[in-house]
């Protein structure tokens, strides 16, 4: 963000859109039924309120949504779970955290009222893959200057929806939108500018000291492709050791590279205004919370266990309760991708993030 968009993921898997479709669903193999008697006890790493704060909004999310549709269900594997049944159960287990139970506790009333299943992945021991993302922060500008003379983009009025448009290339570096739609904002370098776009959203930061967030509106239709497996197979970079943290660096002390890199990138971010960072369905995302997922694997607003480890110190677990509240252009498959939140310490968590881990699926036992 002023530091770093979520390379492990954003540039190394494309985490970037938050839009998916929903085409193909796990089958039943692929979910795992634990037993409970036998299951050790749901360790969290976070602040329970975190937990609570996100159930809440989610909880009211079902019930807009119910509102719209009694008779509402979420398809998981070829189970179906009424919306109904999740909003009731998210609600009921806010109460009970409000109880501020002990972990054994805690664990025993979700083994009473949730069926938890494990997700089975491809990955060695049937894990997924988990890398994570954060919201950046640049410095920018209303208008431009020389300081400020790198733009980002509204939706043009002349991009047709479903239809591919001008690439990177035209739009960065051959200028084919001026006069055609008006920046939003001026950052201060091109590198700052392409992250962004790759993560997604981001906070700018005005000259005067405010702020204000931007988030993804619209792309051009082109595929992504990744910069940080380019930088790997023309030698430039090593696999090893790859962060998004060692892209930043290299393109900083050869910023005359950059547009050969970035050009090769075709996809293209539009951005506008928001109150807040949002995920997939319009809910603000929480950090340490909310989990962006492939929903042809997993549906949107399920709430889950994650058992993966740090970043920064592999040796040690990070266990979490999440909601899958987010999508991304890069997470596919058994993927999926944790927010950190904002600032620097979550920019260096994020970037460095990229490890197996173990995800476990909590439903309702009534449907």
């Amino acid at each position: 963000m002023i530091r770093y968009a979520c390379l492990t993921v954003s540039l190394l898997f494309g985490a970037v859109l938050l839009i998916a479709c929903q085409k193909r669903l796990p089958t039943e193999e692929t979910l795992l039924r634990q037993d409970g008697r036998s299951s050790r006890d749901f360790v969290d790493d976070a602040d329970m309120a975190s937990l609570q704060k996100m159930l809440i909004k989610q909880w009211d999310h079902l019930e807009r949504q119910l509102q719209r549709d009694p008779h509402a269900v979420v398809d998981v594997a070829g189970r179906q779970v009424t919306v109904r049944s999740l909003a009731s159960h998210y609600r009921e287990l806010v109460r009970f955290l409000q109880t501020q139970p002990s972990k054994s506790e805690l664990s025993q009333w979700l083994w009473r009222h949730f069926m938890v299943y494990r997700y089975r992945g491809t990955k060695k021991n049937g894990q997924i893959l988990v890398t994570g993302y954060f919201l950046p922060e640049y410095r920018a500008a209303r208008e431009p200057s020389p300081r400020f003379r790198h733009p980002i983009y509204p939706v043009p009025e002349d991009k047709k929806p479903g239809r591919r448009y001008h690439t990177r290339e035209e739009i960065d570096y051959r200028g084919v939108l001026r006069g055609k739609a008006k920046p939003l904002a001026w950052l201060e370098n091109d590198i700052e500018r392409f992250f962004l776009q790759v993560q997604g959203s981001g906070r700018l930061i005005w000259p005067d000291g405010s702020s204000a967030i931007v988030g993804y509106a619209g792309d051009n239709g082109h595929d992504y492709v990744s910069l940080g497996k380019l930088l790997i197979a023309d030698g430039v970079l090593q696999k090893q050791g790859m962060s998004m943290q060692t892209i930043d660096s290299y393109f900083t002390a050869n910023p005359k590279r950059f547009r050969r890199y970035a050009a090769r990138m075709p996809r293209y971010i539009f951005f506008k205004f928001k109150d807040y960072v949002e995920g997939a369905s319009g809910l603000a995302i929480t950090p340490m919370r909310t989990i962006a997922v492939d929903t042809t694997r997993i549906p949107l607003g399920l709430l889950a266990y994650l058992s993966t480890s740090k970043p920064l110190d592999p040796t040690k677990p990070l266990s979490l309760f999440v909601v899958s509240q987010d999508t991304g252009g890069g997470v596919r498959g058994d993927h999926v991708d944790l927010y950190w939140g904002a600032g620097a310490f979550a920019g260096e968590q994020a970037g460095h993030m990229k490890a197996s881990g173990i995800l476990y699926l909590l439903l309702p036992k009534s449907p």
